[in-house]
């Protein structure tokens, strides 16, 4: 999995103040058949409704000046050829790229770039997807900032410098974690993209002897440790240490024979350095070299029976917790793979192309009939896309996204006929509605009927009539009979159907992914 490509994206977009759910992003970018290619970095801008530009233009000092800042360039280099993220700051032009920045000169620039450059829209951009994400990282590290305020009050050089080394043992703890579920990060990204000779932390992390029972591996064992180690901090805090600390200095002490386990490992073993298992090491090490910052630890040092059962108690609650929640990350885990293979099968135009071959061919001409054209209105559209639905039709809201997704590609090369499949022969919802659409298409022009098409399902039916109002010109009557007859005559009685170039889109897939086939299709017929 390229998770270096799908951070950059993540920062691109980041650095132009969008924000969105970074696990969509993934799902969406990785699923895509054709990854990490231009047109899955695009397809995914679409996908998320992103105004955007993919422009090939003239390789000129001029040109690199003048781009925006945080724009996605395509360069060539020695090791390298894709997408980097290309900005100026203080220090000069910079482009990052396999998960590190770099320094260049404008003539250096000149030369690594292909002219490819992929600049967004800012003045059509609103979206905010992880703002609820963003406000639960907020409070978490504002309820560990007062907790560690409230702690390193009142206390010893030792007692601080211990919790906040265990502090940073919980964070690379969850670092390493993440890792191993494939969640995306800016610092793994930075720590372990680099694998070479020396450095691995994939071979080290999944080798036999990063796994103490079937069930636990020393990642577990790890959080679970300095997430007790804190808890118990904590506790002794609150009861004003009037509890023994011996434990904890008892626990910094018999870790110390683990880190030369893991060192011995990596070195000998596995011959792969693990740099987030070596920053577990530090911390470690760290953290027994803090006990000598008090000699009264060693003089005082005695275990009793108070201090103990705080330390078991955190442990065994802390080992709990974490195994109820690792079931439930490991299953999530599942989950997003699953949903991954899902889209990339859905998302494969081979897969695509024996489907629809399978289907039988429709006549979509209706003659004599006014009906709704989008897009390339002439007869030389390379891909005729015709959508049969109803206003009544909840199902048909993703057929409806489909068009909206379709139209902002502002390719001239598609050609969109909506056509509605209601009954004519009684008063109904489903006929008022599409009578009064037929007349703002012929009256009022493309981008109200638009509006009105998308507030079918934002409005309800008074509402939209009282805004829009009745349609009251016959004509408009006959074009819903001839459609409906025309549905009737192809058996096609149900809503929403999709043709693509006549013929029957797969009941397979997903609708909406048509999106991606369209330039597979068109470069077919061209």
């Amino acid at each position: 999995m390229d998770n270096s490509t799908v951070n950059l994206i993540y920062l691109f977009l980041k650095k132009n103040n969008i924000n969105i759910n970074s696990n969509e992003l993934e799902l969406q970018l990785i699923s895509d058949p054709s990854f990490p290619s231009l047109n899955s970095i695009t397809g995914v801008l679409d996908h998320f409704s992103i105004s955007h530009g993919a422009l090939r233009i003239p390789k000129t000092i001029d040109n690199i000046t003048q781009l925006p800042n945080y724009s996605l360039i395509h360069i060539k280099v020695k090791d390298y050829e894709g997408l980097g993220l290309f900005f100026k700051d203080k220090h000069g032009y910079q482009i990052l790229y396999n998960g590190h920045k770099h320094f260049f000169i404008l003539d250096t620039i000149l030369n690594i770039w292909t002219g490819i450059v992929i600049i967004l829209d800012h003045s059509e951009q609103h979206l905010n997807y992880s703002k609820k994400k963003s406000y639960k990282k907020t409070f978490i590290y504002l309820l560990f900032t007062l907790l560690s305020v409230y702690f390193i009050y009142d206390s010893n050089l030792f007692q601080i410098t211990h919790y906040l080394l265990t502090i940073i043992g919980v964070a690379v703890s969850i670092l390493i974690i993440q890792y191993e579920l494939g969640e995306q990060s800016f610092i793994l990204d930075k720590l372990c993209s680099d694998e070479n000779k020396s450095s691995n932390c994939n071979a080290v992390m999944n080798s036999s002897g990063a796994r103490l029972l079937n069930s636990l591996k020393l990642s577990d064992v790890g959080l679970i440790y300095f997430m007790s180690i804190l808890l118990n901090w904590l506790l002794l805090k609150f009861n004003s240490f009037n509890i023994n600390y011996t434990s904890i200095i008892l626990l910094t002490t018999l870790a110390i024979p683990f880190t030369f386990y893991s060192i011995f490992y990596q070195y000998k073993v596995v011959k792969h350095w693990c740099p987030l298992c070596l920053s577990v090491v530090l911390v470690l090490w760290l953290q027994f070299v803090s006990v000598f910052f008090n000699v009264d630890n060693w003089k005082l040092f005695h275990l009793d029976l108070k201090g103990s059962l705080v330390t078991i108690t955190c442990f065994c609650l802390v080992f709990t917790l974490w195994r109820l929640i690792k079931v439930l990350l490991d299953e999530r885990t599942k989950l997003r793979y699953s949903r991954l293979r899902h889209f990339k099968l859905n998302r494969n135009y081979k897969v695509f192309k024996s489907l629809v071959s399978e289907n039988r061919i429709v006549n979509t001409l209706i003659n004599d009939c006014n009906e709704i054209v989008l897009g390339n209105k002439s007869e030389n559209a390379l891909l005729n896309i015709v959508v049969i639905t109803n206003p009544t039709c909840g199902a048909c809201k993703e057929a409806h996204r489909l068009i909206d997704l379709l139209l902002k590609r502002n390719d001239n090369r598609i050609k969109i006929l909506i056509r509605f499949a209601v009954n004519v022969e009684i008063k109904n919802i489903g006929a008022d509605m599409s009578l009064k659409l037929l007349e703002i298409f012929d009256n009022l022009g493309e981008a109200n009927f638009l509006k009105a098409f998308e507030e079918i399902y934002t409005l309800s039916y008074k509402k939209w009539m009282k805004k829009w109002g009745k349609n009251i010109d016959h004509k408009y009557f006959d074009i819903l009979l001839k459609e409906k007859e025309w549905c009737k005559n192809n058996n096609l009685n149900f809503t929403p159907v999709i043709l693509v170039n006549g013929q029957l889109y797969p009941a397979e897939l997903d609708r909406i992914d048509l999106v991606y086939f369209v330039d597979d299709i068109i470069n077919e017929l061209q």
